[in-house]
């Protein structure tokens, strides 16, 4: 079992942000502490989901799931007790929004994280171009790639994407993209967990401690004298 350092600070003190090497220190699971939620790889997670039916995280649960590579989300990952009650989705024209109490809130708790890969929603029904909604309770997080759907071009209609907690990327990453009126991957039906405003997390997960927010945004330029087709607006 590996565990980070709950200060959040390298071996030798310095803090690190999340876009920087996280270390990690080798725990030794004889000596009879209790586990801390934490499970890493230093290699490619090929397959990480819950059970054929039913949750996969416990309402007792705090986890998160890190590599340093590649995560590949290959099945439904709920939760036991979800902070929420319902699912995104219209009905009559109108959007119907989870129920979701902030009194006594859920414990369980779920974060994937990758440090240098992305992470890739890629159930098995996808593979065999099959429709149907993928579910995930928890946050997603790349901090040097993105949250994406793999290969999208290759399938067809997935169905939607009911994820109840957050995506954090350092790109953009594809879910879905439409071509000559055929769609392909998945809807978005996302919705963020409001026990992060509180300063819940999962355990280990990086944070924003301190500092300022930076924001650039690509759009078509305007201006038949820029080169290229993305110009970066400051």
């Amino acid at each position: 079992m590996i565990t980070k350092r709950p200060t959040y600070k390298d071996l030798t003190g310095h803090t690190q942000t999340a876009n920087q090497v996280l270390n990690w220190i080798k725990y030794d699971h004889n000596i009879g502490s209790a586990f801390n939620g934490m499970i890493y790889s230093d290699r490619a997670i090929g397959s990480l989901s819950g059970p054929k039916s039913g949750p996969g995280i416990a309402g007792f649960a705090r986890i998160t799931v890190a590599s340093t590579k590649n995560i590949n989300i290959t099945g439904n990952l709920t939760y036991q007790d979800p902070a929420c009650k319902g699912y995104l989705h219209r009905a009559a024209a109108k959007v119907v929004r989870p129920v979701c109490s902030t009194k006594n809130p859920a414990l369980n708790i779920l974060g994937v994280y990758s440090q240098n890969g992305s992470i890739v929603l890629k159930p098995q029904h996808s593979l065999n171009k099959k429709k149907a909604n993928l579910h995930i309770d928890g946050i997603l997080m790349s901090s040097s790639v993105s949250v994406q759907t793999g290969s999208v071009e290759n399938r067809k209609d997935l169905g939607s994407l009911y994820l109840y907690g957050g995506i954090i990327q350092n790109k953009y990453g594809a879910l879905n993209y439409t071509k000559r009126d055929d769609f392909h991957g998945y809807r978005r039906a996302l919705t963020y967990d409001q026990r992060m405003l509180d300063g819940t997390k999962p355990p280990g997960f990086p944070s924003f401690r301190q500092g300022q927010w930076r924001t650039t945004v690509s759009v078509p330029s305007l201006s038949p004298s820029k080169k290229g087709f993305w110009r970066i607006v400051k």
